[in-house]
């Protein structure tokens, strides 16, 4: 009798969940349909949208190893210049060390060290 309960359910359930209600049922908007969709359980929360600072060089040069210090300034190394640069809080950029002939790939800040200039 349990058995049948059960078969009974399913069948119930298969009947309610047949093709022309579930395509009913999909809704899609710009947050669901692009290309990078936005997960249902996220679509709620607040957002804002990034917008470029500055720009590094017009070049393709290759930029890695950022990291920001207690003062707030961005340095990052310009591998290909061989150069690492400085992105101060006032969106200004400057050199902060040129290196003859090598290619700084990456920045640390020592624990104490970070305090800006």
């Amino acid at each position: 009798m349990r058995k049948l309960c059960l078969a009974l359910a399913f069948l119930g359930c298969l009947a309610l969940a047949s093709p022309g209600w579930a395509k009913d049922s999909f809704s899609y908007d710009s947050r669901t349909a692009s290309p990078a969709p936005i997960p249902f359980q996220e679509q709620g929360l607040q957002t804002v949208e990034a917008k470029a600072l500055k720009v590094a060089n017009q070049q393709r040069h290759i930029l890695e190893g950022a990291v920001f210090d207690r003062a707030g300034n961005l340095y990052f190394c310009d591998v290909t210049a061989g150069k690492v640069q400085r992105l101060a809080p006032e969106n200004e950029l400057s050199d902060h060390v040129i290196l003859e002939g090598m290619s700084p790939g990456g920045l640390a800040f020592a624990p104490g060290l970070a305090k800006g200039r």
